[in-house]
């Protein structure tokens, strides 16, 4: 066999088995059956760029850089897609994509620290940057995607390109274009917050 012919075949049998992805968080709680990657997972498991998150049975709670947790429900999906700590700055962000599920996220902001998370939900995204917020995907498509800012503010951006429309605390939208009761007083959201459509 032509030996650069050969050389070549393992250099790609090698990149083939390349690990995917940094490890970006780690899992802090996990009861029941839940999955990184299709794989059974226990307490401090790491999550990588790219991983998939799956609660079938039970709870998980994912611990991504510093001061942003995300509390997954049974019957949840989400993926980690892209993280980024600029060494540079205080700046950190990342992108996670909830594919079905439910999931309560505190982001922390303290002193010169800035975050940009986003939460991705179908064709609308989640824009959190130090807040405490709660997103619904329901496995159904044919149901809409609720988001709510349980403290500080977010906002809610569609697919579509349509402004941005911000969710202030206490308040929700959802991806159906119906304003959602918010949590306190049983009223519904601002006007303004019905404008979320996918």
């Amino acid at each position: 066999m032509n030996p650069i012919l050969l050389i070549s075949i393992l250099l790609l049998a090698g990149s083939a088995h390349a690990e995917p992805g940094k490890i970006v968080g780690q899992l802090g709680l996990v009861e029941g059956e839940v999955f990184v990657d299709s794989k059974p997972v226990k307490k401090n498991a790491g999550v990588r760029e790219g991983s998939v998150i799956e609660v079938k049975k039970g709870r998980a709670t994912l611990l991504l850089g510093k001061g942003s947790v995300f509390n997954l429900a049974a019957d949840s999906k989400m993926v980690v897609n892209q993280y980024i700590a600029k060494t540079d700055t205080t700046l950190e962000g990342a992108e996670l994509d909830l594919k079905f599920g439910r999931t309560r996220a505190l982001i922390l902001n303290e002193g010169n620290e800035k975050k940009d998370v986003k939460i991705k939900a179908r064709a609308a995204t989640m824009g959190v940057r130090g807040t405490e917020v709660y997103v619904d995907v329901p496995r159904d498509s044919g149901k809409p995607v609720q988001f709510f800012t349980l403290e500080g503010k977010a906002e809610v951006m569609s697919e579509a390109g349509a402004a941005p429309v911000p969710v202030p605390q206490n308040h929700g939208v959802s991806t159906g274009g119906v304003a959602v009761a918010n949590n306190a007083s049983g009223g519904v959201a601002a006007p303004a917050a019905a404008k979320a459509t996918a």
